[in-house]
């Protein structure tokens, strides 16, 4: 059962890995016919950035016996709040997103 665990999450790395070599590679190669693309792109990676170092520095480093067991630190708790609170976050706005967009075709 292990072994599966150990490919499944192998696989995982792989594939978090190619997507965001896609996600910074991609619109890189766009941008060779636009480079004005290139303000918009570094634009997301800046928002993105600020949004995670608000969430950062938001979140808990507590660190509980079950975490040092598993080698995780004050550090690594709070890395892993800050993800956690960027993923909330941006699944917020995504939403208010989608619901904004909706009423304003509507309304339109």
């Amino acid at each position: 059962m292990e072994n599966l665990v150990d490919i499944g999450l192998n696989l995982t790395y792989f594939l978090l890995g190619v997507s965001i070599l896609a996600a910074v590679v991609m619109p890189l190669i766009n941008a060779i016919g636009d480079p004005k693309s290139i303000l918009k792109f570094a634009g997301a990676i800046v928002v993105l950035a600020v949004v995670f170092g608000i969430s950062y520095s938001v979140a808990g480093n507590e660190v509980l016996a079950t975490y040092t067991k598993a080698g995780v630190g004050a550090t690594g708790s709070q890395v892993v709040g800050g993800m956690l609170n960027m993923t909330y976050v941006l699944t917020f706005v995504a939403v208010v997103g989608m619901v904004y967009t909706e009423f304003h075709k509507i309304i339109k």
